[in-house]
């Protein structure tokens, strides 16, 4: 391994596979009920700042929208709402039209509206609602506002009405050029092929195909090879208490098997236990420590903590795209899959700093969604691992395991380079970003790099005034030993 491995820190690459974020009601197909639209709507180039980070009206623009929203019954989010959005929301906005397919998308072709689209957004109390979101061009973090429908309400009839809404709002703001455009919407939805050629290409896996031979990076990732002590090789060692390698119930091989109804607790002591003695043998049957049949189970490792294991590092190549695949069976276990990107540190506080972070976003953190319980499912996720944090050079695969308490199964994890088969996939086509998060870290290791140099500057400004002072120092005045005749030298006069 590289001799700078305890500088090694993640860089921010986190990559959730399969349940993508709640995706908008995509409505009816694109072109019914054009009938009712004789030409498309013209859109405007304009210029507008809609709501700042403080939540501040500063334009007639965000004005006009207050104004249109409160007869609409619709409401503007307050800024704490607007903040944890905008931070919640790390990745380039581009993120949004990939994963709100069908919704209504209108680019300007020139001035600072980057997309009006329509999503369905999820609220931690468990309310589902239609929202209108609104983003500037010269930015992901310039300006967001979010026009929310009421709860409870048909929610095909909120998506029309949402949709009228993003087309009246544009028509306050200037944006189109006839108000009775506007309001000439299809009752199913506008016509989506006027706008097509604004609309980002989702990226989906059959857009790509392996390059090369289509080698696979994953050391081991069907589990077949066992080292000496039963651990698989190219992953993290086995606890022997909630991850195991076990035969696969269809008899195609072995696989990694956690077993996360394990009483936390008890896991602790097991671990303090084959830290004093790594000979120990773990518990085994009736010994390990369960949670009572009548009992949710919250206190076990599946409700506190999970279970993971990571492959060994896989170096990355700069600007190339990559597949991860891996197969899922559980029946009430859930699962999650992470791609983690890991880069090396610099300054001088590299080595006090951890070892690894993640930052993790709400959109990455979705459930493996099954297809049929009991059977197994494939997964898997075309990205491009530079793009967004430049600095990463290696990935490691996480596979993780927690509620409910119960078992979970993954075999055949493959990770290979692969290529588009259309250009326009490439991220630099997209019209993709780096991260906010990427963008402020590399700031701050600026920074720091700076101050670095700074102190030094200092410090040899220091030496270089210590020597001229040394330089200045008068001859010091001769002693009585001095002044006494050397051994074998004649006193003077003899």
């Amino acid at each position: 391994m590289n001799s700078r491995l305890p500088q090694i820190f993640i860089t921010g690459l986190l990559i959730c596979l399969t349940a993508l974020l709640p995706e908008a009601f995509a409505g009816e197909k694109p072109g019914e009920g054009d009938e009712a639209r004789d030409k498309p709507v013209v859109i405007k180039p304009c210029k507008i700042f809609v709501l700042p980070y403080s939540g501040e009206l500063k334009s007639e623009a965000a004005t006009a929208v207050i104004e249109f929203l409160g007869k609409r019954s619709f409401k503007i989010l307050d800024a704490e709402g607007l903040k944890e959005i905008l931070e919640d929301d790390d990745y380039a906005l581009s993120d949004l039209l990939d994963r709100s397919e069908g919704a209504c998308e209108i680019a300007m072709k020139a001035g600072a509206v980057y997309v009006i689209a329509v999503e369905e957004v999820r609220h931690d109390d468990g309310k589902k609602v239609m929202a209108i979101r609104i983003t500037l061009k010269d930015g992901a973090t310039s300006g967001i506002v979010e026009a929310i429908a009421a709860d409870g309400k048909d929610t095909k009839e909120e998506e029309k009405n949402c949709i009228r809404a993003v087309h009246e709002i544009c028509y306050k703001l200037n944006m189109i050029s006839d108000p009775a455009e506007a309001l000439k919407l299809p009752p199913k939805g506008p016509d989506m092929t006027k706008i097509s050629k604004l609309k980002k290409k989702r990226i989906e896996d059959s857009d790509f195909e392996p390059a090369g031979s289509g080698v696979d990076l994953v050391k081991n990732g069907g589990f077949e090879k066992l080292n000496k002590k039963g651990h698989p090789v190219g992953w993290e060692e086995l606890d022997g208490l909630t991850q195991f390698i076990v035969d696969r119930p269809d008899g195609g091989g072995k696989c990694l098997m956690y077993d996360t109804d394990v009483d936390q607790k008890f896991v602790e002591a097991w671990r303090r236990r084959k830290k004093a003695n790594p000979n120990a043998k773990p518990p085994t049957g009736d010994q390990i420590k369960r949670h009572p049949a009548d009992k949710p189970g919250y206190n076990t490792i599946g409700g506190l903590e999970g279970v993971l294991n990571l492959c060994d590092p896989i170096p990355v190549e700069k600007g190339a795209c990559y597949r991860f695949t891996v197969d899922v069976m559980s029946d009430e276990t859930k699962a999650m899959l992470f791609i983690k990107g890991y880069g090396y540190l610099k300054g001088k506080n590299a080595e006090k700093r951890p070892r690894q972070m993640y930052l993790g976003q709400k959109h990455g953190d979705e459930h493996v969604k099954k297809e049929k319980a009991a059977m197994w499912n494939t997964y898997s996720h075309v990205f491009f691992p530079t793009w967004r944090t430049p600095d990463v050079e290696y990935i490691r695969i996480e596979l993780y395991g927690y509620w409910k308490p119960g078992k979970v199964y993954f075999d055949n994890v493959r990770f290979e380079k692969v290529e588009p088969l259309s250009p326009e996939l490439h991220p630099e086509k997209r019209g993709d970003e780096v991260s906010k998060s990427y963008k402020k870290k590399k700031e701050g290791e600026e920074k720091e790099e700076k101050e670095e140099e700074k102190e030094k500057e200092k410090e040899k400004e220091k030496e270089k005034e210590k020597e001229k002072e040394e330089d200045q120092v008068p001859p010091l005045d001769k002693t009585d030993d001095d002044k006494a005749p050397k051994k074998d030298e004649p006193e003077k006069g003899k």
